[in-house]
């Protein structure tokens, strides 16, 4: 689902957003794929700020353990290409340790979609 679908980036529709969010952290069997980075808006593609803030807290309130990373391709292409995605989520989330990047861009969904099985 988007990552909550969180529907704009102003404090008031984010902290509804958040707050809707809130007590379904507690459900341990919930997974969130974090995808959907620009379907925010139709207009220009997101800053990585907005971005950062998002997904930073939906880490926090899930874990890193829930939480992973989704393209939305090849929607997104409608607002940047792949590669520039890439970028702004990897710059989101830039300030993590080295172990929850990497749980967030490969582990979780590996576990998730059970691809070591």
């Amino acid at each position: 689902m988007h990552a909550g679908l969180l529907t704009g980036d102003g404090p008031a529709t984010y902290d509804v957003w958040y707050r809707a969010l809130e007590p379904l952290a507690a459900l341990d069997n919930l997974w969130v794929k974090c995808s959907g980075a620009n379907n925010v808006n139709w207009g220009a593609p997101r800053p990585v700020e907005a971005v950062a803030r998002q997904y930073n807290a939906l880490i926090d309130l899930f874990g890193v353990e829930r939480c992973f990373f989704g393209s939305n391709s090849p929607v997104e292409k409608l607002k940047s290409s792949y590669a520039d995605l890439i970028g702004i989520c990897a710059d989101a989330v830039a300030d993590r340790s080295a172990a929850d990047q990497q749980a967030f861009f490969h582990d979780v969904a590996a576990a998730f979609y059970r691809l070591d099985e």
